[in-house]
C-alpha cells in the first residue's frame, strides 16, 4: 500500500537517464460507522439505526440519505457514507422480526368417532419464544399450565358435543405473558354399547327355557343378535330376540352388533344355563349352576337360581364323600351367589351337592388347585 510522499522513477538506456517524481498526498480516513450486530425484535417495535458523522452524506439501503434510519421490517440494512473527498465507509446489519405468537389446535384421527376408538388433541404453535398451555374443556381449564403439547382425554372427561381449546402461554416480546386462544374443536362421539336388558352382569337362566333380551329402540340403528349355547327364535335384526337355551353350560353368551351413523359396537352379556335340580309346578323349580371358578384357589360360587320358596342345604364334598364345608342351610327364592372360602383345602378335586327338603338332589364337581 502506498504511503504519502514523493515518488520518482529513473530509466536508463544507451548511457541516457530520464527521471520523473510525484507527490502522493493522502485524504484521511472517513469516518467509521457501526450500526450494531444483527439482532432481533417484535413485530410492533422498530429500532433506530444511526450513522451520524461530521462532513459526510448518506445513502441507505432504502435509498434515503439521512443520518438515521427507523428499522421495523426484517432484512439486511446498509449505509454508504462519503466525505468531500469523495472517500467511503461502509456498514451494514440484519435485522430478523419476531413472528405474532399463534397456536393451531387439531385432533387426531378426527373430531368424529366411534366410542373406543383412542383419540388425542396436539397444539401447533407457531412462537419464538417459550411455550406453555393451558388444556380446556367446554372453556373450563383442565388440570394445571403444563409443557405437553398434546392431550390424550378420556370419555369420561370428553363426550359427545364437547369442546376443546387450548391456550397458548409465551413470553415473546413481552416482560409479561402472551396467552394466545386456539381454534374450537367440537366433538361427536356415537354412543357407546348399551347394556343387554339394561345389566351387563352375567344372566342365569334354567336350562331348556327360553327367555327374551332387549335393548331400547334407537333411531337409525341396525340390529344383529347371535347366541352361544343357545337358539333365537325370530327376527335377529330386531331391537329384542327370543333365545331358547339349551342343556347346562357355564359359556352362554347373548351377543348383539348395534350399528349407528357408521359404528358398530358390539355389547355382549354372559349367560350361565344351570341344571334343573326339582320342579314342583311350572311356577315352581329350582336349578344349579357351575361352580366358578374352576379350577378355584381361594374362592369358589355357587350360582342357585329358584322360583318360589324353597328349603335347602349346600355342602361341598371330597372324592371320598366326606363333608368338608357347609355352604348354606336354608330357604331361597329367586337367583343367589353362594360364595365361600376354600383356601384351607388341599388341591384336588371336589364335589358340591344341593339337596332340597322335597327331596330333589344334585352334585357337580369342582377343582381346587393352589
Amino acid at each position: 500500500m502506498l504511503k504519502a510522499g514523493t515518488y520518482y522513477v529513473s530509466v536508463i538506456k544507451n548511457g541516457c537517464e530520464s527521471l520523473d517524481t510525484i507527490t502522493l498526498a493522502m485524504h484521511p480516513n472517513p469516518p467509521s460507522i457501526s450500526l450494531g450486530n444483527d439482532t432481533t425484535i417484535c413485530s410492533q417495535d422498530s429500532i433506530l439505526l444511526d450513522a451520524t458523522a461530521s462532513g459526510v452524506t448518506y445513502l441507505w439501503n432504502d435509498n434515503s440519505t439521512s443520518a438515521t434510519n427507523h428499522a421495523r421490517k426484517a432484512g439486511k440494512y446498509w449505509v454508504i457514507l462519503e466525505d468531500g473527498n469523495t472517500c467511503t465507509s461502509y456498514d451494514e446489519m440484519k435485522l430478523k422480526v419476531f413472528d405474532e405468537p399463534d397456536v393451531f389446535l387439531v385432533v387426531r384421527p378426527r373430531n368424529v368417532l366411534c366410542f373406543g376408538v383412542p383419540f388425542a388433541f396436539e397444539a401447533l404453535p407457531s412462537t419464538d419464544g417459550s411455550t406453555m398451555y393451558q388444556w380446556k374443556v367446554n372453556g373450563v381449564n383442565i388440570g394445571s399450565i403444563t409443557t405437553d403439547s398434546s392431550f390424550t382425554p378420556s370419555y369420561e372427561l370428553v363426550d359427545d358435543g364437547d369442546t376443546v381449546t387450548v391456550d397458548l402461554i409465551t413470553d415473546i416480546c413481552t416482560t409479561g405473558v402472551h396467552v394466545i386462544a386456539s381454534n374450537k374443536i367440537g366433538m361427536r362421539i356415537n354412543p357407546e354399547p348399551r347394556l343387554i336388558s339394561n345389566s351387563n352382569e352375567a344372566d342365569t337362566v334354567h336350562e331348556n327355557t327360553t327367555k327374551t333380551y332387549v335393548v331400547g329402540i334407537a333411531t337409525g340403528s341396525k340390529y344383529l343378535w347371535s347366541a352361544e349355547g343357545g337358539v333365537m327364535v325370530g327376527d335377529s335384526t330386531n331391537n329384542a330376540i327370543n333365545v331358547d337355551w339349551g342343556t347346562a353350560n357355564p359359556n352362554g353368551k347373548i351377543i348383539l352388533s348395534e350399528t349407528t351413523t357408521g359404528c358398530t359396537r358390539i355389547n355382549e352379556r354372559t349367560v350361565v344355563i344351570i341344571s334343573i335340580v326339582g320342579v314342583r309346578n311350572n311356577n315352581q323349580s329350582i336349578g344349579i349352576g357351575y361352580a366358578y371358578p374352576n379350577p378355584a384357589n381361594t374362592n369358589i360360587t355357587i350360582p342357585v337360581v329358584s322360583k318360589g320358596d324353597w328349603d335347602i342345604e349346600l355342602n361341598l364334598y371330597d372324592v371320598s364323600g366326606k363333608q368338608v364345608k357347609s355352604i348354606y342351610s336354608g330357604s331361597v327364592h329367586g337367583n343367589q351367589n353362594f360364595t365361600i372360602d376354600v383356601s384351607d383345602l388341599k388341591s384336588g378335586m371336589y364335589f358340591y351337592s344341593i339337596k332340597t327338603a322335597d327331596g330333589y338332589e344334585s352334585m357337580k364337581k369342582i377343582g381346587i388347585q393352589h
